[in-house]
């Protein structure tokens, strides 16, 4: 028997949630290769959530709306500039225009119906397959030219890649997040005659192009995707464990994940020089020398500007606002050689240097509260995204990028968007 939340609405109706599936395809499309495409797909969206609000009339339980206004904090928190003296209203400015979707993507997600469960499934399918296609070019390219691409690995440089290294790398974990849990949920409805309505790829399909996404992500030799693909993974391990009790297989399971990176050490040429790179980083950084060039050190640079800048004003910071200022007055004042004047990278010290402990804390709580709708931590991408957030976090400015809210954003309020039409 479907469950109603897994049918697909019949007539007018299914006219809003097909556009609002085509532009979360588009979407993810345009994280990739288009940054134009992103803002058309968010526009498509909006229509669609108008086009679904003035077709169906009728109770749609508005008490929902808390975790998608919650989300909107984001944006209220740097707007909290103006109670501060502007030192530098031209970066107010910017970083409000790229917290702006904290504003109206989640009105938009909240107003559109629950995607049904086969347009859920489709949007997964798609980026899978997406991701392997674009990781399969990636890896054409390097292996074409291995010798240039490990000289520019060696200089701290990224692989080409269609669009920011670290971006697209945090995009394949959500990507083998997503393979696992359809993965999942083909063996949840197995004996269900749901699972007819399914529109995904065959399981072994899903189950080799998950496979080679974990493969690419140790080919790009992003450490922060690497890093975070292995917690994912380990974590839906350990879910499996406890859902289906077979702890012998659990056991081999996290003994393979934990001999890969070695695995990937001896047999991958941009992993190894990856590592190569990072040891000769952090040498020279404890030698106290060239801190201002090479990209590992000018990060901790950064974080020590970040952290002075916290001490000043612990509990309110420097003003969102006026943190470029800031960052800028303290390499003046202590690091007047280095012309790589980085921002804070870390989400957590950039908040807290911005807007004080103050801040840090509303920050949290915001992130925190969507995992409590509905038991929404039990939902294994929603869960994902959480944590590869928080690990992203802890080694970049994610949220300070337009295509950073749209990776938080997007898989966050499709998640939630789903869960709102589940039963309780």
């Amino acid at each position: 028997m479907h469950l109603p939340f897994s049918t697909v609405k019949r007539g007018v109706e299914a006219y809003p949630l097909l556009l609002a599936c085509l532009a979360c395809i588009l979407l993810l499309g345009g994280m990739v290769y288009s940054p134009y495409l992103q803002s058309v797909s968010m526009f498509l969206l909006g229509i669609a959530a108008v086009w679904h609000i003035a077709t169906v009339r009728g109770k749609h339980g508005y008490w929902v709306i808390l975790p998608f206004a919650v989300v909107a904090l984001h944006f209220f928190l740097v707007l909290s500039s103006v109670l501060y003296p502007l030192l530098d209203v031209g970066y107010l400015l910017e970083r409000l225009r790229i917290k702006v979707p904290f504003l109206g993507l989640p009105l938009v997600f909240f107003l559109l119906p629950s995607f049904p469960q086969r347009y859920y499934y489709l949007i997964w399918n798609f980026l899978l397959v997406l991701l392997g296609i674009t990781s399969l070019g990636i890896a054409v390219n390097y292996f074409l030219h291995q010798e240039q691409i490990n000289l520019m690995i060696r200089q701290g440089q990224p692989m080409p890649m269609p669009c920011n290294h670290i971006r697209y790398s945090l995009l394949q974990t959500m990507g083998i997040a997503g393979g696992l849990y359809l993965l999942q949920e083909r063996y949840r409805h197995k004996n269900s005659p749901t699972e007819k309505g399914f529109v995904q790829l065959p399981t072994m399909w899903i189950w080799v192009l998950t496979l080679w996404l974990f493969i690419a992500q140790h080919l790009i030799a992003v450490r922060s995707g690497l890093m975070v693909a292995y917690v994912i993974i380990g974590a839906a391990t350990l879910r499996e464990i406890v859902i289906r009790k077979k702890y012998l297989l659990g056991v081999l399971a996290l003994s393979a994940l934990a001999l890969a990176p070695i695995l990937a050490y001896q047999f991958i040429p941009s992993v190894r020089t990856k590592v190569g790179y990072m040891r000769y980083d952090y040498d020279l950084y404890r030698k106290g020398q060239d801190i201002g060039v090479l990209s590992d050190a000018s990060r901790w640079v950064s974080l020590g500007v970040g952290w002075e800048i916290y001490k000043v004003s612990p509990w309110t910071g420097a003003g969102p606002g006026n943190l470029r200022h800031a960052v800028g007055e303290e390499y003046a004042a202590h690091y007047p050689g280095i012309k790589k004047r980085l921002m804070p990278h870390n989400q957590f010290l950039h908040t807290a240097a911005g807007s004080g402990t103050i801040g840090l804390i509303l920050f949290l709580i915001v992130f925190f509260i969507p995992l409590l709708y509905r038991r929404s931590w039990a939902h294994f991408p929603i869960l994902a995204l959480h944590i590869a957030a928080f690990l992203s976090f802890l080694v970049e400015a994610t949220l300070e990028s337009a295509m950073g809210v749209a990776f938080y954003l997007f898989f966050l309020l499709l998640g939630l968007n789903f869960m709102k039409g589940r039963p309780t």
